[in-house]
């Protein structure tokens, strides 16, 4: 009896070695074979299909087991980006999910993958106004330039649509994501003026406001007279006239040590017999007549 169980108990032990041997091949195995996956490695043009674009995709090897992770959801190879299209962009270095592949090129397609009632809208040779280095996804303001129809052909800027996204680029055109309500109004502001387009800021900061002393000189903030609104060109000349172009950080500390000047000294300054007040005087005359030459 006792030998039978000693005979049973080797046979087990014998079983779980080669049990652990094999799931040991196993593991060194998928850890050891790869296999391979297509990458994205540069910018892609979602309104090019991807076989005109494969100098932006590449092909890596990888584990087998973090291969089988991904299964049959991604591209494995650059003959399925044939005739495909994507409708989103994707980061570079990342797999193609075979999800947001689109069939063909036709406008079709694109309509297909676009929701109901938006559409975009192409602003020819937008892309000089913007910085390099803008990226579909990026969002623009668009601010528009008028002249009146009366004799003083005043001009004007507005601020026309605020954070607009910006669907692909071409080497001069922006394409923007818009609804159709927003196309017709585009199409007709566009025969009214000129776009000025702006690239704001996306990072939140508090208002200036709202700031000690001590924090505005060691944190960013806005001001409010850094939120845009209309400006006219007689608002322009206005101010050349008045002599306000000038740094406003510059105004804010003339004012300060105006404040803490004593009564006598301010009045000193402020006298309009002085040498130096004759000169500013003098220097204002003949802006004012330079500016007025080239309204005459």
């Amino acid at each position: 009896m006792r030998g039978k169980k000693l005979k049973k108990r080797k046979l087990m032990m014998f079983g779980i070695a080669i049990l652990i041997a094999g799931l040991n091949i196993s593991m060194y195995a998928g850890n050891s074979e790869k296999e391979k996956v297509v990458i994205v490695r540069g910018d892609i043009d979602v309104n090019r299909t991807l076989g005109e674009q494969l100098e932006q995709f590449t092909t890596i090897e990888i584990k087998k087991n973090d291969s089988m992770k991904m299964g049959d959801s991604v591209v494995r190879s650059l003959g399925e980006l044939t005739n495909k299209r994507i409708s989103v962009p994707l980061t570079q270095g990342s797999p193609i999910p075979k999800s947001v592949l689109l069939d063909g090129k036709g406008i079709g397609q694109f309509a297909s993958s676009t929701r109901v009632y938006q559409t975009v809208y192409k602003i020819t040779g937008g892309v000089t106004q913007l910085p390099k280095g803008i990226k579909t996804g990026d969002k623009i303001d668009i601010n528009i330039m008028t002249i009146s129809n009366d004799n003083k052909k005043e001009k004007r800027l507005d601020v026309f649509m605020r954070d607009v996204e910006i669907q692909s680029l071409t080497e001069a055109d922006v394409i923007i994501k818009v609804s159709q309500d927003d196309f017709n109004n585009l199409t007709m502001a566009s025969e009214l003026g000129k776009f000025v387009l702006q690239l704001p800021g996306q990072k939140s900061v508090p208002s200036c406001n709202e700031l000690s002393e001590e924090d505005k000189s060691s944190k960013e903030c806005y001001r409010d007279a850094d939120k845009p609104g209309t400006v006219t060109s007689t608002d322009i000349l206005k101010k050349i006239q008045a002599g306000e172009v000038i740094n406003q950080a510059d105004i804010d500390e003339a004012e300060k040590v105006k404040e803490n000047l004593p009564k006598k000294d301010e009045q000193e300054l402020s006298n309009p017999d002085q040498e130096q007040g004759n000169q500013d005087v003098k220097t204002r005359k003949n802006r004012d007549d330079l500016i007025n030459s080239f309204d005459r």
